[in-house]
């Protein structure tokens, strides 16, 4: 966390990667460091009184003895770390003995270097001497109950002090590596966080840091919008936090909210609640990172309950792996189907009615590598050529189920369908329904434009009106006029013009989009189609003889 120059960046404008991999892997996390020498400045730190705990509390007797408990409790501590102390000491002038007897005897061909190395290694053997006879004796003083504490203090802190080689080797921020850990002061024992035990440690961190928000709660809901599947999906609830502003009153300064901020984010001021929708194994791991219970509907529980037993385990069986120390269940409900995302199952063989699906993070991770071809060798074609509704009519008569079967048929629909709960919001504030925001630009562009100018109209917007009715193609033009003329009893013209809409409708590439919002060069020439259909009639079918039985 530094920058071109070796200056130290401010930590609010760290990357984050190094930060989460060190905190992941435990290393020099603060106030949490097993290093020799955090472990003896934190006793050392229980030890000292804390200059900030002065305060007596209206329970001083427990206080009291809970103080001297601990003071006992810290002085066994620094004993036993001064005896390891001691014994590491000692394993390190043997290995320098060692070292020392193999240089004395190397052959005399190396005798110059040998040299320089026993020199080298005596005087580091004599620094070791001195650190562990001076380890001796505080213990020895101490044994004897001379001035206990400031022995033990004193011994604490050159613990600490030779664990960074007196500063030569200290770590120049927290996390560095190839450097000693770095040693905490008593401000980080006090502000000390446990460590992460999951990815949503992290996510919890950032949403606080980074998003000025607070989860205040996790629920689980149904996300399919079709009958008799159960799907499970989550959501987050999320709410922005209030910022302080210091204002001054009377000559003095005071805190108060700042309603008006909304940290660069539009819509987004202090007390909004936002719900974020995601995958019901992340609202899972989200409600155990923030010790927050899940809500859901009771209706909806009573639907996905389930009766459960564990699975019998071999006891014989020795494994070290963790994963087989966790116990595995098995579902008893014989009237439901338990599917997890990404299993797969056999159609013919999913009897049960009753169909629970748990999507899960990795599947739908998976999901971005898998091949967007199909697996048949036939091309894929450029434009869609499905074209389901035919008229606003057809459209309006349609539920809310029947669109989502539509969409999910639709060749060119690539997106998600929104959940059940974005549906009744929707209908409650009167607003346009999802679904019709997700089908309108994949149908037919005639009764698109329908649709749009019935709106405009509801709304009271004329130049909306007036712009989409003169920005109508040749073909919904014929299709309108062949309409008119049906109403009025003129067959023969309405034919006309149904067959004039035909020929237009041949031409395009795409009667999705709008005519003029891709490459005019896409579609057939009028001329060359209008041919074709000449010549079509002109052909007999007798001539075929009986090749063309059965085709109209």
């Amino acid at each position: 966390n530094r920058d071109a120059a070796g200056n130290i960046i401010d930590s609010k404008y760290h990357l984050g990667k190094r930060d989460a991999y060190n905190r992941f892997m435990g290393k020099d996390w603060q106030a949490r460091s097993a290093s020799l020498g955090n472990l003896a400045l934190r006793v050392k730190y229980m030890l000292e009184k804390n200059p900030n705990n002065d305060v007596k509390t209206d329970d001083d007797e427990d206080s009291d003895l809970l103080d001297t408990w601990q003071e006992e409790s810290s002085k066994t501590l620094a004993k036993r770390l001064l005896e390891l102390q001691i014994r590491e000491l000692q394993m390190e002038l043997a290995e320098i003995d060692y070292e020392l007897a193999v240089a004395r005897t190397q052959s005399n061909e190396m005798a110059l270097q040998n040299d320089g190395d026993v020199s080298q290694l005596q005087i580091a053997r004599q620094k070791c001497e001195s650190q562990l006879m001076q380890a001796q004796e505080s213990l020895a003083l101490y044994n004897n109950e001379v001035d206990q504490e400031g022995l033990l203090i004193s011994a604490l802190n050159r613990m600490a002090d030779m664990s960074t080689n007196n500063g030569k080797n200290a770590a120049p921020y927290r996390g560095a590596m190839g450097y000693a850990p770095m040693l905490d002061s008593r401000e980080d024992v006090d502000g000390g966080i446990l460590p992460y035990t999951s990815p949503y440690d992290l996510l919890k961190e950032i949403i606080g840091d980074q998003l000025n928000a607070d989860v205040i709660g996790v629920v689980l809901e149904n996300t399919n919008l079709l009958d008799g599947t159960l799907m499970l999906g989550g959501g987050i609830v999320l709410q922005r936090r209030t910022a302080k502003k210091t204002v001054s009153l009377s000559g003095e300064e005071i805190t108060v909210s700042d309603e008006d901020e909304d940290y660069g984010n539009l819509d987004a001021k202090g007390g909004t609640t936002i719900l974020v929708e995601c995958d019901a194994d992340e609202a899972v791991g989200v409600a155990l990172a923030c010790d927050m219970p899940i809500r859901i509907e009771p209706q909806l529980w009573e639907r996905s309950n389930m009766v459960v037993e564990p699975c019998p385990t071999d006891e014989d069986t020795d494994s070290n792996n963790v994963y087989e120390s966790i116990p595995k269940w098995t579902i008893k409900n014989t009237d439901t189907l338990f599917l997890v995302e990404g299993e797969g199952r056999n159609a013919s063989n999913m009897t049960n009615v009753s169909p629970l699906r748990v999507p899960t993070t990795t599947s739908l991770f998976d999901r971005l590598f898998e091949s967007s071809t199909s697996s048949s060798s036939s091309p894929t074609p450029s434009f869609p050529t499905d074209n389901p509704i035919q008229s606003l009519d057809e459209l309006d008569t349609m539920g809310n189920q029947e669109k989502a079967r539509t969409l999910m048929s639709l060749s060119n629909f690539q997106g998600k369908l929104p959940r059940p709960r974005v549906l009744r919001e929707a209908k409650m504030m009167g607003t346009e329904n999802p679904l019709d925001k997700l089908l309108l630009p994949l149908i037919d562009e005639s009764v698109r434009r329908q649709y749009l100018i019935r709106d405009a109209e509801q709304r009271g917007d004329d130049e909306r009106v007036k712009e989409l009715q003169s920005s109508k193609s040749r073909r919904q033009v014929a299709m309108e006029k062949a309409e008119e003329a049906r109403e009025y009893g003129q067959d023969d013209l309405a034919d006309r013009y149904e067959e004039e809409s035909n020929v237009y409708e041949n031409l395009r590439a795409d009667v999705t989009q709008d005519e003029g919002s891709y490459s005019r060069f896409l579609d057939k020439d009028e001329w060359y189609e209008r041919e074709r259909q000449a010549r079509i009639k002109r052909t007999k079918k007798s001539s075929f003889g009986t090749l063309l039985d059965g085709i109209e």
